[in-house]
This record gives C-alpha cells, structure tokens and sequence, in this order.
C-alpha cells in the first residue's frame, strides 16, 4: 500500500520486516525508517511488537532517503522514541502534548537523515566543533547543543564514549 504522506518507522519492541520499493530491511533496535509519500510497501511483524509510527506532512526528501529509507537511529533518538512511548501508552500527554512531541521526534528523525553517511554520533559533531573552533572560549552549553543534546546528558554520554570529561 501507499500514502499520501510521508511515514516514518521507529522500534520501541519487536521486528517489523519491511520492503519500500526495492529496499528492504528490518525495524528493530536502533534502525528506524522513513516512507516517503506515494512509496508502495508492505511489511510484516514477528511475534510481540510495538512502535512508533509518525505520519508527517509531506516535503523535500531528505538526500539519505535517495539512498535508502532506513537510517539509524543516534542514541538521542532512542531515548526519545523511549520516552515518547511511555507517555503515548499512559495517555498522559493530552493532544497537545502529543503534538509537541511529534514536532521533537520529527525533527530529531531530520537530524538523523542530515548526518553524513555512516552517521556522525553527537560526541564525534562536539569533538569536530571543539577542534574546528578550538581558539574560541566554548561554553559546554554551545558545544552540548552543537551535539544535538543537553548539558548533563552531553556530560554523561562523552565521558561514557571517550573516558574523559568534556571540560
């Protein structure tokens, strides 16, 4: 089948096998897809599951998507996706809420589509952005959000990733 719309794919359980096209390829873990609008698929779940599935308005595709509609998923994503999930099953959001919250996750799913191929994970942006601007006096604040996180979560993941603080 088909939309009129583009749909994008995120794992919180389980496999979703998936053709686009002549594409093909597994939802789970951390792989993620985007269908683009008018793109014929079908797929196929094994045993338990669950997902997000975030219909977007249509618009220019994104250059990874000529490659191929499966992306990764940073770890920003995931914890987005995971969050996202807790809160649309609990109903807590309201529609507001949710509204906001598909705003966050499609922006963060068009950051993950920018990153060049083979994706460049938030600490390996912060440590391109500290050596390109290594003269300048960089709060940790500009160099989290040149990551795409905040501050204590930018702490947290660069010292689990390159054993040392970011200061």
């Amino acid at each position: 089948h088909s939309h009129g719309f583009h749909q994008a794919v995120l794992p919180v359980d389980g496999v979703m096998d998936l053709t686009v096209g002549d594409a093909g390829g597994s939802i789970a873990d951390r792989q993620g897809v985007v269908i683009m609008r008018g793109a014929r698929h079908v797929f196929r779940t094994r045993g338990a599951n669950r997902f997000i599935v975030l219909d977007m308005l249509s618009g220019e595709a994104p250059p990874a998507l000529l490659r191929s509609p499966f992306f990764d998923l940073d770890e920003t994503l995931v914890q987005l996706t995971r969050y996202a999930s807790g809160e649309l099953v609990s109903g807590g959001l309201g529609a507001e809420g949710e509204f906001h919250l598909a705003g966050l996750i499609a922006g963060k799913i068009r950051r993950c589509l920018a990153a060049p191929e083979g994706g460049v994970g938030p600490i390996d942006r912060a440590i391109g952005v500290m050596r390109a601007r290594h003269a300048e006096r960089l709060t940790m604040a500009q160099v989290a959000r040149a990551a795409g996180l905040g501050v204590s979560r930018f702490h947290d993941l660069f010292r689990r990733e390159t054993g040392r603080t970011p200061a």
